[in-house]
């Protein structure tokens, strides 16, 4: 069997509930947010890009009205509500360039897991191991409807609570506030002028939380799948006897049996089956690698400073409860993001490094020869795990990583708080 080959594409199909592919899930969302390629006529895609320029634009003038309101308005409050929401949309914004500009290689390693799943894996691939993709294409979806959920829910809230508030308790005909603070060239504290700045914010708000949600749903199918390759290949290795002794048409192994020529010719076959399956899944790394890293990045770097302004507003005095519930559900959302960032990364890295553990415990001391130089050649490519790291910054997706990003938002949360308190 061949290696895959650059543009190949692969044969087989896969049920959704077994290999969940986030380049065909939600098309019409990821068209609206720009984070997909019109495939089609050259007038269409001609007004794609054409799209993909007017979104630009408008991203650019939200930046600009949130940093001009956080430099105008003179409450510390206003200001960090402010740049909180300004740094979200540059989040998104790097995130749209960062998927525009990997779609290729995104498409490619996609292809490169659908022939390794449907080809190397086998044709009659069993239940017990197809269960591994279940899980995933299932853990995918419930963590992605949960952390839709809350992302559309604290949109809803920003939205609707603040003039719930106002309407109930306040005098209507005082100027009303915008529930996001944004520059405006005109009057926005009557109507209609806090009508259109209300709907413009809104439509920003649900843009920005179905990029959010996109970008959450590609990064989990990206890692999970991996992640779920990696545990069938460690299945697969360290059953190697069983499978060899099934080309053979043995059921029991003995002494005998290794010395027997078709036997460590069916065990080396399968061993080389492993290296084919690793050497894809390196590949498919190697081309998301640098998709996923940037994700990190972005998110990871900028993580502690949204959170501590979150955490901020939340506890700020007399803060109405309207607020308070409305970034308690943001904290929630950019935590959860987070946890998924370095818990994927974490069982890659952990999946990855016991390929090296069950390849030394192989038979490779009953075998003969060839067997073991391809032992050895796999294991020099399994001697480093496959560990993501951002693009810049020795930064890596793990668990420490959390609670280095949830311990720097606890100490920019307490200098916003001393800020305050001067």
């Amino acid at each position: 069997m061949n290696l895959i080959k650059k543009g190949e594409i692969p044969t087989g199909g896969t049920d959704e509930d077994i290999f969940f592919n986030p380049r065909g899930s939600r098309r019409f969302l990821k068209f609206l947010c720009c984070l997909d390629y019109f495939e089609g006529p050259a007038p269409l895609k001609f007004l794609n890009k054409i799209y993909i320029c007017i979104v630009y634009t408008l991203q650019l003038i939200v930046i600009l009205q949130g940093l001009i309101h956080s430099i105008k308005d003179s409450k510390v409050a206003i200001k960090v509500e402010a740049v909180h929401y300004t740094l979200c949309i540059i989040i998104i914004t790097c995130y749209i360039s960062n998927e525009l500009y990997n779609h290729s290689s995104l498409t490619e390693a996609w292809k490169i897991m659908k022939y390794t799943y449907n080809n190397l894996n086998g044709p009659d691939i069993p239940e017990d191991l197809k269960k591994i993709h279940r899980q995933n294409s299932k853990m995918v979806k419930n963590m992605n409807i949960v952390f839709s959920g809350l992302m559309f829910f604290s949109s809803a809230g920003y939205l609707s609570f603040a003039p719930i508030r106002e309407a109930i308790y306040e005098d209507k005909n005082a100027p009303r506030t915008l529930p996001i603070p944004m520059y405006f060239p005109f009057d926005v504290t009557k109507n209609p002028g806090y009508t259109w700045a209300v709907i413009w914010e809104g439509l920003t708000l649900f843009y920005l939380c179905g990029v959010a949600t996109s970008a959450n749903q590609s990064y989990s199918a990206y890692m999970g799948t991996l992640r779920a390759e990696l545990a069938l290949l460690n299945h697969s290795i360290i059953h190697i006897e069983e499978r060899a002794a099934k080309k053979f048409g043995r059921n029991e192994i003995t002494l005998e049996t290794y010395k027997d020529f078709n036997f460590q010719k069916c065990l080396n076959e399968c061993l080389k089956e492993d290296i084919r399956h690793h050497y894809n899944l390196l590949k498919y790394y190697n081309l998301t690698k640098s998709y996923l890293g940037f994700i990190l990045l972005v998110f990871i770097v900028v993580a502690s400073i949204i959170l501590a302004a979150a955490g901020y507003l939340i506890s700020r005095p007399n803060s109405p409860m309207d607020e308070t519930v409305k970034f308690v559900i943001i904290v929630c959302a950019e935590m959860n993001f987070v946890l998924q960032l370095c818990w994927y990364g974490e069982q890659v890295s952990h999946e990855s490094s016991e390929l090296f553990r069950n390849l030394f415990r192989s038979p490779w001391y009953q075998s003969k020869r060839t067997f073991r130089d391809s032992v050895d050649m796999m294991l020099c490519g399994t001697m480093r795990p496959m560990q993501l790291k951002t693009t810049f910054f020795n930064i890596d997706a793990s668990l420490a990583t959390y609670n280095s990003v949830i311990t720097t938002s606890f100490q920019y949360f307490n200098i916003l708080r001393n800020i305050q308190s001067l």
